[in-house]
Parts: structure tokens; C-alpha cells; sequence
């Protein structure tokens, strides 16, 4: 055996080692199917204004019984023009839901307050199976630090 057909078959193996650990559990792909996209607005003036890709995007679930809520689905944030926009994919049916958006601290706006981005709807929802939603976040001065 020559070494090149070596070096192609040990590549290979190995792609194959480090795309199957480091791929998320798709077993729930076909239960969970609810899917919530929207924009993030940016401040138009802002200190450290915040990239998309530094953006915290994220959903969470409550199950009622007093637990904490716990992160669900799949997210994804692009980056827009004076906004990012965002996805999360496989959200369960039923419980109560929230997306929630964080910016880094070092992020504030241009009078040098923090900066958090509050929902434009409902804080919380539920979905039902294979329902879209769209929520949209506009930018807060000196508010809070998380989305709710």
C-alpha cells in the first residue's frame, strides 16, 4: 500500500471520528418541530455596539411544575444590516416558552448604559406541533440585563 491511499483512508477516518461526537442529538428532530425566527434591532449609536455573532440567542422551556426553565431547540443568529436576525429550530410542543437575547456586558449604549433587548410581543408562548412563530427584539438603554 502506498503511503498517499494511507494518508486518504486515516483522513477519512478521522472526519468520520469528529463529525459524529461533535453533532447534536437529531433523535428528537422528528418530535420536536416548532420553529421561532425574528430580527434583533442594534442600537443605532452604541459603544462596543455588539456584533450578531456576539449575541446570545436562545429558548427556554417551563415545565409548570416550579422547575427551572430549562434551554431548548436550535439556534442560529446572522448578521443583517443595522439588525441581526435569528432561528431556533426543534422547539417541543406545549410548554411554555421564551426566547431570550443577551448581549456581552462590555456592550452599552452610546450615553455608556447597559444595554438588553426587550420582546416587541408576548414574553412567553407555547407552540403548537409544526407551528412558526416570529418574535422581533428592539434595543433598551439602561434596562435590564436579560430579555424578560
Amino acid at each position: 500500500m502506498s503511503m498517499r491511499p494511507s494518508l486518504v483512508l486515516l483522513a477519512s477516518i478521522c472526519a468520520a471520528c469528529a463529525s459524529s461526537g461533535a453533532k447534536p442529538d437529531d433523535r428528537l428532530d422528528d418530535l420536536y418541530t416548532g420553529t421561532v425566527t425574528g430580527v434583533v434591532e442594534l442600537p443605532a449609536a452604541s459603544a462596543g455596539h455588539p456584533a450578531c455573532a456576539s449575541l446570545e440567542v436562545y429558548a427556554t422551556a417551563d415545565d409548570g411544575k416550579g422547575d427551572p426553565p430549562i434551554r431548548v431547540g436550535r439556534p442560529a443568529v446572522h448578521q443583517g444590516s443595522g439588525h441581526c436576525s435569528y432561528e431556533i429550530l426543534n422547539l417541543p410542543p406545549g410548554p411554555v416558552l421564551a426566547v431570550h437575547v443577551e448581549a456581552p456586558a462590555s456592550s452599552l449604549c452610546g450615553e455608556g448604559s447597559s444595554l438588553s433587548f426587550a420582546p416587541e410581543a408576548a414574553p412567553t408562548f407555547a407552540l403548537a406541533d409544526q407551528q412558526e412563530r416570529t418574535e422581533n427584539f428592539r434595543a433598551q438603554c439602561g434596562g435590564p440585563r436579560s430579555s424578560l
